[in-house]
């Protein structure tokens, strides 16, 4: 959990003064007579940024973690209502009450992670390495429309560490961390991290590489070697299409004046090749940057934060070494090394008898920005306010490899847009330490475009009729606007540290 430093009221300022002055003040008068003090409380607002969530872990669960996790969507597999599918080393998909993929919000550090591959094989929680994670929020019930938002089946929210600074009157802080891993099943990671900070500026970096070839089975589990791609074979105990290499980096400069924080954040990811046992394509290159800057500050009516973020990615997909490269029929020539046409020769690239894979290319923007501001409204009631902002750009392109995947550019999704707007109000009161009640109302409005598209051929003959579909989509109104309305009515019962039991009403 993020720790913050706030600046104390005069109020609390003068309690706590007299806190510390009456012990020596009551010993001195002692001697001469009995004085009886009254009570001292000295209080404070607690950290009410997000609602209390229905599964939750933090650094103290998460230790040790690391080491055997490569995925940081494996983290949520043991939070009651959460599992997981598996897809690829790195990218495993939550799903909560069956629901997966778009149908959830997945935030990281407070930017919304958005899968921008057509097979979501760029996960959004891979663009967080486990050793990264200070905490993870889910929300599989109800979900509160202070975290809701494109959250159908329910919201996951993911926060690395906060910056931490020197205490007052402290010299610089300087700390690092390193750790490795070596797993049995093949493969290895590594990460390191170092901050520098004094009491008014913090510096960081973390960085984190995880990398696996195949991995070999107990024992051959096949009767050949062959895989489809000529001249590529795999050893009968050797699972194909399992390798992969990622790679994650994170650079915080956060400056703190009193009660206010300020930060900016850059995140890289480079991922070469995450290859898939279980898909036809595998995913040959992913680049994502990311920039946020981030306000957070205390006034005497509450806590105001802000956040803007632009993130790009850029993404790959094709056949992997173990899956065959070349659409063609008939066997190989000899000596050839590659595939052969009907008409028994060698095919050769952009031909209409043999293709050279499918490469398929996907470009994304996200631009957004958030406001929240949490207002205690009296002793365990608060009320919570804010602005959410999405700009979604999202261009989809597969080049022309020959057969019928050829002459020209297959467009997908051409200039897509998806706009997300969305204001809320949230009123919750902890009535007792076991009972907590919450009310909300959220509006979004939600606008989507995209231009006129086009298959590899414009022939009204060519392969699967992409000339008719092409324009059957062109010809419609492609511009959409929908506004949706989420409310929520919730009790939570806390029995214990190992039983809670939530109650309610959300409609979305």
């Amino acid at each position: 959990m993020n720790q913050r430093t706030r600046c104390p009221s005069a109020r609390t300022r003068v309690a706590i003064a007299l806190a510390l002055a009456l012990p020596a003040w009551a010993a001195q008068a002692q001697s001469t007579a009995t004085v009886q003090l009254r009570d001292v409380n000295v209080s404070g607002d607690a950290d009410a940024r997000l609602p209390r969530a229905s599964g939750r872990l933090d650094l103290n669960s998460l230790v040790g973690k690391p080491s055997y996790y490569t995925d940081t969507a494996q983290l949520l597999a043991e939070l009651p209502g959460v599992s997981v599918y598996g897809a690829g080393g790195v990218s495993a998909l939550p799903v909560i009450r069956g629901l997966a993929d778009d149908r959830l919000r997945i935030t990281i550090d407070g930017v919304d992670a958005i899968a921008s591959c057509p097979n979501h094989m760029n996960a959004p929680l891979s663009y967080i390495d486990p050793s990264q994670v200070a905490s993870v929020r889910v929300y599989a019930g109800i979900t509160p429309v202070s975290a809701g938002g494109d959250s159908i089946g329910g919201s996951i929210i993911v926060e690395s560490a906060a910056p931490q600074f020197a205490e007052p009157g402290q010299s610089a802080l300087v700390s690092g961390e390193a750790g490795a891993a070596v797993r049995s099943f093949g493969g290895q990671s590594l990460h390191l991290a170092a901050s520098y900070a004094t009491e008014n500026l913090a510096l960081s970096y973390h960085g984190a590489t995880s990398q696996a070839d195949n991995y070999k089975a107990g024992a051959a589990f096949k009767t050949s070697d062959v895989t489809g791609n000529i001249g590529h074979t795999l050893p009968l105990d050797e699972v194909g299409s399992t390798a992969y290499e990622t790679r994650n980096h994170q650079l915080g400069l956060a400056f703190k004046s009193g009660a206010h924080l300020f930060e900016a954040q850059a995140n890289l990811q480079d991922l070469p090749y995450q290859l898939y046992p279980n898909q036809r394509m595998d995913m040959l290159d992913n680049q994502m940057k990311r920039f946020t800057l981030r306000y957070q500050g205390r006034y005497d009516w509450g806590t105001l934060s802000a956040r803007a973020w632009h993130e790009k990615v850029d993404h790959y997909m094709d056949f992997g070494p173990d899956k065959r490269y070349w659409y063609g029929n008939g066997a190989p020539p000899t000596g050839s090394g590659g595939p052969m046409a009907l008409n028994g020769s060698p095919c050769a690239p952009l031909s209409m008898t043999c293709a050279a894979g499918m490469p398929m290319y996907t470009a994304s923007r996200t631009d957004g920005a958030a406001l929240q501001a949490v207002v205690p409204l009296r002793e365990g009631e608060l009320l919570r306010a804010g602005f959410d902002f999405v700009n979604y750009r999202l261009n989809d392109w597969w080049p022309p490899s020959g057969g019928g995947m050829w002459p020209g550019t297959f467009e997908n999704i051409k200039n897509g847009r998806r706009e997300r707007s969305a204001i809320y109000g949230e009123w919750e009161r902890q009535h007792s330490a076991q009972w907590m009640t919450q009310l909300g109302l959220r509006a979004e409005r939600v606008q989507m475009d995209a231009d006129p598209v086009r298959g590899y051929s414009t022939a009204p003959n060519a392969m699967g009729m992409q000339a008719r579909d092409a324009a059957a989509f062109n010809a419609l109104a492609r511009g959409r606007t929908d506004h949706n309305w989420d409310f929520t009515a919730l009790a939570r019962y806390n029995h214990s540290e190992a039983l809670d039991a939530e109650f309610g009403f959300g409609q979305r």
